[in-house]
C-alpha cells in the first residue's frame, strides 16, 4: 500500500491547507471506497467520506507520527461508517436485506476490505480493531470460508 510522504502530513499538522488538500487528493478514493462498500449508497458514502476528512482536519494532531497515516485514516473512516450505519434507519440503507443474505456485519466488511483490497497486514489490523493477532487471523479465515462457501460478495 502506497503511503503519502510524511512531510506532507507533518505540514498539514502545522495548518498548511495545501498539504491537507494533498492528503485529500491522495486518499479520497480509498476513503470513499470503504464508505461505499459498507454503506451501499453512493450519495451517503460521499457524505460520510466528507465527514471523515472534516474530522481528520480537526483532529490531525491526534495522529501519532510513528504510525502509518493511512491506518489512522482508515480507522477513522471505519468508525464513521459504523456510526452512520448504527444511526441510520433501515430504509436509508440501500438493500438492508443484503446484510441478512451475506451475514456480514459492517465490521466484517471493513475488516475484509482493509485486509484484501488495501492489503493492510493482520498485525496492523490487530491494532486498528484492538483484537489479538491470533484471534483476528482466525476471524479472517472464518469470514473468508463463509464468503467462499455462500459465494457472497464483500
Amino acid at each position: 500500500m502506497k503511503e503519502l510522504n510524511q512531510r506532507v502530513i507533518l505540514s498539514a499538522r502545522k495548518g498548511n491547507r495545501k498539504s491537507f488538500k494533498k492528503i485529500i487528493d491522495f486518499y479520497k478514493q480509498n476513503v470513499y471506497e470503504i464508505c461505499r462498500t459498507a454503506i451501499q449508497d453512493e450519495d451517503m458514502a460521499e457524505e460520510v467520506a466528507k465527514e471523515v476528512f472534516l474530522y481528520v482536519y480537526d483532529n490531525i494532531n491526534h495522529y501519532h507520527t510513528n504510525d502509518k497515516f493511512s491506518l489512522w485514516l482508515y480507522l477513522v473512516t471505519g468508525k464513521h461508517v459504523i456510526t452512520y450505519r448504527e444511526e441510520s434507519k433501515p430504509h436509508k440503507l440501500m438493500g438492508s436485506d443484503i446484510q441478512e443474505k451475506t451475514q456480514l456485519t459492517p465490521h466484517d466488511r471493513l475488516l475484509l476490505l482493509l485486509n484484501y483490497r488495501f492489503c493492510v497486514p493482520v498485525a496492523e489490523l490487530s491494532q486498528i480493531f484492538d483484537i489479538p493477532k491470533s484471534t483476528l487471523k482466525s476471524q479472517v479465515k472464518e469470514l473468508l470460508e463463509n464468503v467462499s462457501r455462500s459465494k457472497m460478495m464483500f
